[in-house]
């Protein structure tokens, strides 16, 4: 598969995005170097192992419909098992846990956490939405017709569904996956999102032998990493681009940006104003991971995934029982149990200590999780992850700026920006958003 003409190229990041896309590229021919800031790769889909324990405080599961993905774990014979059978999810509200269990749209008929004419309304919405037409991939927003981008999800689903739907289900929804609330979303993402979840089989959370991080290892072991990598400067110039690194100048014929926008404005010292325009434009939300080792007999109703809704609590989001993944989460009788705040208070409290952190979070975990209380003499702290980056929101009008910059501006002077922010959302986004780009640096001349 080698190209006719071998290219120099620099990627900055080692996330998913940047590993498959200078996989991709090396496939092809060419020379190709990774610059990572941190001491390890995968960005979000990392993986830390202590105590025999795996903890994932990023991506969390990846999912059957999540091809790309597959294909290398496939090509790397790293096998994804299923959760157990029988996990359930739960919502509070008002002091009480309802079960949340949805699989099609007639299940919804069964979230007593909702009124019944609440229910009914969302079916309803539901059933009209599956026989409806939506063009376009949620795994790459730029396919989806501007005509969809036009209100954010939390206002047009209240005047549709209502709040109490809002409330106690796209809002807890969205915080566990994005942390913050459904008017972050573009309804162009709504509807894409839940299209591919609408009797779509192949939504199945599943989870890799090795951790989250087993796919990133895999391609970065095939590739030239740089970790702990200093990158002060990229300067554009029309024979070659010139990347500081580490104190020293290195020329490439292209440097392909695959970290968060923000980092891309420090680093980019002349950047375009179509560039600078978008990248001013991303926004994150935030979170910090708390991880606290229980013993595994801490459910007895097989619980998974504890959703909070922000009009329940303001500062924890989700919580997951990590043992209903099955493997290499469970050690001498115990297992992980991870904490996510909303996005607000990750934001007020990230620069907090540690000890301050667990005073404020603790209590909050006893009045959410009747479990914890009973079992706290068991439970222990474990370890903590802080996000202040953890996934780009994308408000309305955002995924028609990025398409209209992908189709007019990416690539100026073979300078590239990739990653979930570019309308690419979740791990499987951004690998395809990798590949993608691969492919147009491969055929440009």
């Amino acid at each position: 598969m080698e190209t006719a003409e071998k290219k120099r190229i620099a990627l900055i990041g080692a996330g998913i995005a940047g590993l498959v896309c200078a996989y991709e590229l090396k496939k092809r021919g060419h020379d190709v170097i990774i610059y990572e800031n941190s001491d390890r790769v995968g960005g979000r889909m990392a993986t830390r192992v202590k105590d025999g324990l795996e903890f994932n405080p990023g991506a969390t599961f990846l999912s059957h419909h999540y091809h790309t993905l597959r294909a290398y774990a496939e090509e790397f014979r790293i096998p994804w098992h299923p959760m157990q059978k029988g996990s359930s999810h739960r919502v509070r509200r008002g002091g009480k846990s309802y079960y949340y269990n949805v699989a099609g749209p007639i299940d919804v008929l069964k979230l007593r956490v909702l009124s019944l004419p609440s229910r009914l309304r969302f079916l309803w919405f539901l059933m009209r939405l599956a026989l409806r037409k939506i063009p376009g991939s949620f795994f790459d927003l730029s396919l989806v017709p501007e005509s969809f981008d036009f209100d954010n999800a939390s206002h047009y689903l209240r005047k549709a569904v209502g709040d109490e739907v809002v409330d106690y289900v796209a809002d807890p929804f969205t915080t566990t996956l994005h942390f913050y609330l459904s008017d972050q979303v573009s309804t162009a993402m709504m509807f894409t999102l839940l299209k591919s979840l609408i009797g779509n089989p192949e939504f199945s959370a599943e989870y890799p032998v090795g951790g989250i991080q087993a796919i990133p290892n895999e391609l970065a072991r095939r590739l030239n990493v740089v970790t702990e990598a200093r990158v002060e400067s990229v300067i554009r110039g029309k024979d070659g681009n010139t990347v500081r690194v580490n104190d020293r100048d290195e020329m490439f014929d292209a440097v392909v940006f695959a970290c968060p926008a923000p980092a891309v404005l420090g680093i980019l010292r002349n950047p375009t104003e179509s560039e600078l325009e978008l990248l001013q434009s991303v926004t994150y939300g935030s979170t910090i991971t708390f991880a606290f080792k229980v013993p595994s007999t801490m459910f007895t109703d097989n619980t998974h995934c504890i959703y909070v809704p922000y009009v329940e609590n303001k500062i924890i989001g989700s919580c997951i029982f990590e043992m209903r993944k099955q493997t290499g989460l469970l050690a001498e009788g115990k297992t992980l149990f991870n904490v996510y705040l909303h996005d607000q208070a990750a934001k007020e409290l990230m620069n907090k200590s540690e000890e301050e952190l667990l005073s404020i979070i603790i209590p909050e975990l006893r009045a959410i999780c009747p479990e914890f209380t009973v079992h706290e003499k068991d439970i222990v702290f474990h370890d903590i992850e802080r996000w202040p980056r953890a996934m780009p929101a994308f408000p309305p009008g955002y995924v028609s700026k990025t398409r209209k910059f992908l189709e007019n501006n990416q690539g100026v002077d073979n300078i590239y920006l990739i990653g979930d922010y570019m309308n690419s959302t979740w791990t499987e986004g951004a690998a395809r958003c990798g590949r993608r780009t691969a492919e147009v640096i491969d055929n440009v001349g």
